[in-house]
């Protein structure tokens, strides 16, 4: 895993803020105005040229495995989606190891959820929760880690010095478009995860959806429809084409 000290646009991970992508050319354009109106702190005193640029490896090596460790001693298989909490914490989708990792600030990984190599859809506590398909993932300003998952949204907390698993939105195994609260709930293309204000996790998913927590339930809504689905009657609100991840400018 390594960082980049500088980027000209879209500030890498931190709470809330996944890439956003979109090849829709006026989202692109809103988004290089977004830049030019917003840019990243640390890039004002750099000069924009390659030399600018400072890499360092936080973990990891070129070598495909599983095993914690410190910084170089770890070993990842197709690291995926990252996102940081407010701790300076990085948690990782290890895509072909069917893991959720931790890097502490310190540069230190564990394993919080996942067995290595070990395909499921398990909800449970630390190595005994199984993973299918894990790919995007935030992080909320509460320390817990949000995962798409086998066309579900996965949460998992700290519990102590645990970490708990548990699905919140979604059925495994069953692609579909359906609103509506917790596990009656349908996805059709998981492809981006956002945290927003007051715990709602914002999902790219074709449209823009929402995923409110309602008490101890979690209740999910469309906030901008896809082009191709009728979802909203009358909905005047914006259309996507190929919407394939959603951000958080804040």
């Amino acid at each position: 895993m390594s960082t980049i000290k500088r980027t000209n646009c879209f500030p890498t991970i931190g709470p809330g803020m996944p890439v956003f992508r979109c090849w829709s050319p006026l989202v692109w354009l809103v988004a290089f105005l977004f830049c030019l109106n917003f840019p990243v702190p640390r890039a004002a005193a750099q000069s924009n040229t390659a030399a600018a640029y400072t890499f360092t490896t936080l973990a990891g090596y070129a070598l495909s495995d599983s095993s914690d460790g410190v910084g170089p001693q770890a070993r990842f298989n197709q690291p995926g989606g990252i996102a940081m909490d407010t701790n300076g914490n990085f948690y990782v989708v290890d895509e072909l190891n069917l893991t959720i990792r931790r890097i502490s600030a310190a540069g230190v990984v564990s394993t919080i959820a996942g067995l290595a190599g070990v395909r499921g859809d398990v909800d449970g506590m630390n190595g005994a929760a199984r993973f299918n398909n894990p790919q995007n993932i935030t992080a909320d300003y509460n320390g817990n880690v949000y995962v798409t998952d086998n066309f579900t949204v996965r949460k998992i907390s700290p519990a102590g010095t645990n970490w708990l698993v548990t699905t919140i939105a979604g059925q495994v195994n069953t692609q579909g478009y359906r609103d509506g609260g917790g596990l009656g709930t349908r996805f059709n293309l998981l492809s981006g995860l956002a945290m927003g204000t007051n715990g709602v996790i914002y999902v790219a998913d074709g449209a823009v959806r929402k995923i409110t927590p309602v008490g101890g339930n979690w209740v999910v809504g469309t906030v901008a429809n896809s082009l191709g689905y009728t979802i909203i009657p009358n909905n005047s609100g914006p259309n996507f084409t190929n919407l394939v991840g959603v951000f958080n400018g804040n």
